[in-house]
């Protein structure tokens, strides 16, 4: 198994991110619906907001826990 390099490792951890935006930002859209559909006195931008910030907390911690376990695998750095 080919082991990445610290250049691709790097790439990741930027391009990740951005792909990950995308994503909340549409799954923002669709459980702020679903929210703003639950509970008639939010509006629905507030209802956006609130799930787009949830999620984007959520995959945060997520991502930075998943490239904490690549770093170390890749290159057996203890932090």
């Amino acid at each position: 198994m080919k082991l990445l390099s610290e250049t691709q490792l790097r790439a990741t951890a930027i391009i990740c991110p951005i792909l990950m935006l995308a994503g909340i930002y549409n799954l923002g859209y669709l459980f702020g619906y679903i929210l703003y559909l639950d509970f008639s006195h939010l509006t629905m931008e507030q209802a956006f907001r609130i799930t787009t910030v949830v999620l984007a907390i959520i995959a945060t911690v997520v991502f930075v826990k998943r490239f904490k376990a690549l770093k170390q695998h890749f290159f057996n750095i203890d932090s």
